[in-house]
């Protein structure tokens, strides 16, 4: 126990000076806070001290997300409460009280989903998810980060698909289905790799390393959670670091099983607990109980093999109390009810929704209909006026055939008229003519008399 103790506080001084640089991160925005307004502002870097303290301190982390929730209550900024329900739940879940981060989650996710936000949608379903996981809700993991999966390709948000993928091959693997799982780690990490995103790529780096394992490639395993906390080291994360320095451990618990004589096997071991005892420190650190329970658990079966029994029953005992916490009836009862209660408040919106839905739908069909008899009732009159139209144009244009037939039936009579006058006058003439001495007659005669008057 006192080797326990001292290695405590060595590898406590040890992350004091590599994670300086979380701290500065951190510092520098409380430092901001000082001199913040009381606005959106303000609410946000108590968010988002919040979600950086969640690797570190996720106690601190509650304490600031709660104060974040309270201006934005005050402020009645909803994404703001949104967002700092969210960043409470991140940190009630690194504590492993899944009961109290799902209630957190889920009242984020409804207030995202009433403001139509899909990335932060897509964010929430995939938080919720990874709750079910280490209460063994696989299909419930899954069908969140399925319904996240098709939100963030629709949106073409590059990150939350790779973390999406990353999730999705921690539950192949536990559920042994290890062809799936490297499908997704490498759909992953080329995602990581493109977008640079290096907390991710160490943590998909590890997730080959556990698929290595599987397959009995433990040098290769050993090289993918060294490299993994190397990059840990560098982001300052000792949460993930944690989980590394436990699969290494039992990495090492393997090879101890398949040594090929003694002295190897017993260097396997002592390295074995040396790496659980390392993980300890950080997870006792963090309060993570879910990984505390599998830590005991590995590390009892690691001394047992050794032959320190009674490190390996002190270890059980330990073991059992962290199960019982993490595994206990109320937990499961308090998640079921949350769910539950998430189920209910969506199907009592669905039904609100349909409601309204229904009655936007009469006040359409009202509003169609009228517009309707409205339209018909203009057509009505224009019809009505055109027929009016008409029936005076047709009026017109009998009148003026009329008045047509009567200037041609005046014409044709002055006509009548005229050819009578000419008739009379051919007829009055040809009388004169038949009365009268031809005019060829009296000059003929006329001539002859003058004739015979000159030879007198």
């Amino acid at each position: 126990m006192n080797r326990k103790y001292i290695l405590f506080f060595f590898l406590a001084f040890a992350l004091a000076e590599k994670y300086t640089g979380q701290n500065a991160e951190i510092d520098s925005l409380k430092k901001e806070l000082l001199t913040a307004k009381e606005d959106t502002n303000k609410v946000m870097l108590f968010q988002k001290i919040s979600f950086a303290s969640k690797s570190s301190d996720p106690d601190e982390g509650i304490k600031y997300g709660k104060a974040g929730l309270e201006l934005s209550e005050k402020l009645k900024w909803k994404k703001g409460i949104a967002a700092n329900y969210n960043a409470l739940g991140t940190n009630y879940k690194v504590k492993s009280d899944y009961a109290l981060a799902l209630e957190h989650y889920q009242k984020s996710l409804t207030l995202y989903e009433e403001m139509h936000l899909k990335r932060e949608n897509a964010v929430l379903l995939m938080n919720i998810g990874t709750i079910y996981r280490p209460l063994h809700n696989y299909d419930k993991a899954i069908d969140y980060y399925k319904k996240s999966m098709a939100i963030a390709e629709e949106i073409g948000n590059k990150k939350l698909t790779g973390q999406l993928f990353g999730n999705l091959g921690v539950i192949y693997f536990e559920l042994e289905d290890h062809v799936k799982q490297q499908e997704a780690c490498e759909k992953a990490l080329k995602i990581f790799e493109e977008i640079n995103d290096r907390n991710s790529q160490a943590w998909i780096l590890g997730n080959l390393g556990d698929l290595c394992e599987v397959r009995g490639d433990y040098e290769k395993a050993l090289e993918y959670q060294k490299k993994a906390m190397v990059i840990y080291d560098e982001v300052g994360n000792i949460s993930w670091k944690s989980g590394s320095l436990m699969h290494i451990g039992k990495y090492y618990g393997e090879m101890a099983k398949k040594a090929k004589d003694e002295s190897t096997r017993l260097q396997d071991l002592r390295k074995s607990v040396e790496y659980f005892r390392a993980a300890e420190v950080l997870q006792v650190k963090m309060g993570d109980i879910g990984y505390l329970q599998e830590l005991y658990e590995n590390l009892s079966v690691t001394q047992e093999a050794m032959g320190d029994y009674k490190g390996a029953l002190e270890s059980h005992k330990d073991f059992t109390k962290w199960k019982d916490s993490v595994f206990s009836m109320g937990v499961h009862e308090n998640v079921a009810k949350l769910e539950t209660k998430r189920e209910l408040d969506v199907r009592d919106k669905e039904i609100v929704i349909e409601q309204l839905k229904k009655r936007t739908e009469r006040i359409y069909l009202g509003g169609g209909i009228a517009f309707l008899i409205i339209i018909l009732a203009f057509i009505f009159a224009v019809y009505r006026k055109q027929k009016k139209s008409n029936k005076l144009i047709r009026a017109q244009n009998i009148l003026v055939e009329k008045q047509k037939k009567e200037v041609e039936l005046q014409k044709d009579l002055v006509e009548q008229k005229q050819k009578e006058v000419l008739d009379s006058i051919r007829y009055a003439k040809r009388i004169q003519n038949a009365l009268l001495t031809p005019e060829k007659y009296m000059q003929r005669n006329l001539k002859k008399l003058n004739s015979t008057k000159s030879s007198e």
